[in-house]
């Protein structure tokens, strides 16, 4: 992971303060970027997004889209990801539409605010969930191709609003991952297996060593350490942000 641009670039003891970078002066003349949080299951995408609505209050700089859980837990009476959880083969596919639908749906909505911040992307969907499903037969090569055909045209179809400034990466192995599942104990998770979460984590890396090649700024967090340790990093993230939009 030497190429990313780690966000532990901070001096030791150093502390960081939101008001330092100005961020409440932003002018009038700024762009609109898309950033997508990704990671394994249990990494602490909700963390960073709780803290980072935390900083954000002040400002208002940035629209959060959360992944729609609670609407993937009751579709028309159905909990799809429930469902998924203890039959894999068999909702795979109905569980895996609906999230993309539930995503796009996301990335086309609108908003005045200069940061758009996603949890998860349509693109981590093609590049990390679904090829686990199709290597552990899950997915049929015929519903893989369909779901990627649906994405390939939305993409034509949405080219601006689902396209991909920034990534935040948040790093961490399986064995935390798991640990974190155990902790927050969600019924829906209780049937994560070991060697899935050693998938996904072999998938987003091999993902985002291709991410950091492209013209897109990927920004890795080693979210293994403290919460404490992690704050004065996502400070720095924020800002940054905050300054991204900035037209020179």
């Amino acid at each position: 992971m030497d190429q990313l641009r780690k966000a532990s670039y901070l001096k030791k003891n150093e502390k960081v303060s939101v008001e330092d970078a100005d961020v409440s002066l932003l002018p009038p003349a700024v762009k609109q970027i898309n950033v997508v949080v990704e990671g394994s299951i249990g990494a602490g995408k909700s963390t960073l997004i709780k803290y980072m609505k935390e900083l954000d209050k002040a400002y208002n700089k940035i629209e959060f889209y959360e992944e729609p859980v609670d609407q993937w837990m009751n579709f028309q009476g159905h909990n799809l990801l429930q469902e998924f959880y203890k039959d894999p083969k068999e909702n795979a596919f109905a569980l895996q539409s609906y999230i993309n639908l539930t995503k796009v749906k996301q990335f086309v909505s609108k908003t005045n605010k200069p940061i758009r911040l996603f949890e998860r992307s349509l693109a981590s969907s093609q590049k990390c969930f679904m090829p686990i499903l199709f290597k552990n037969e899950l997915l049929s090569a015929k519903e893989t191709d369909i779901l990627k055909s649906w994405a390939d045209t939305l993409s034509e179809w949405f080219p601006n609003q689902l396209k991909i400034d920034k990534v935040i990466y948040l790093q961490t192995n399986p064995d935390k991952c798991l640990e974190r599942i155990s902790q927050r104990n969600r019924s829906e998770e209780s049937n994560i297996s070991y060697e899935y979460l050693v998938d996904l984590h072999k998938a987003h890396e091999t993902w985002i060593s291709q991410l950091s090649n492209a013209e897109i700024d990927v920004i890795g967090v080693n979210v293994s350490l403290d919460f404490e340790v992690l704050k004065p990093m996502y400070q720095q993230i924020y800002q940054d942000l905050c300054i991204s939009v900035l037209i020179p």
